[in-house]
């Protein structure tokens, strides 16, 4: 729960993204689809592969980018990691 990649994220949440014109309204969807979307998961038989697939193409990606301070790629792929998980996760357009 404190690896390097959660704390840098939340950083960047806290920082960067809260202060941003859309910021706040993410930050709050975050909190709203994130626990549907582990609720999800904890039941379906290829929650592993999921999971892994979210760590190898959008954390491993969102922190490279916020490494190179590259915050707005970050986010912009960070909002196409929720829409999708919206979608195939939770079925919601």
């Amino acid at each position: 729960d404190d690896c390097y990649e959660l704390t840098l994220l939340r950083q960047f949440r806290d920082g960067w993204l809260a202060l941003q014109p859309s910021g706040e309204k993410l930050i709050r969807e975050y909190y709203r689809v994130a626990p549907l979307i582990v609720d999800a998961l904890s039941v379906s038989e290829e929650r592993n592969a999921i999971y892994q697939d979210i760590w190898n193409c959008y954390i491993v990606p969102c922190v490279k980018l916020i490494e190179q301070n590259d915050y707005q790629a970050c986010c912009e792929l960070y909002q196409n990691m929720v829409r999708n998980l919206k979608k195939t996760i939770l079925k919601e357009n």
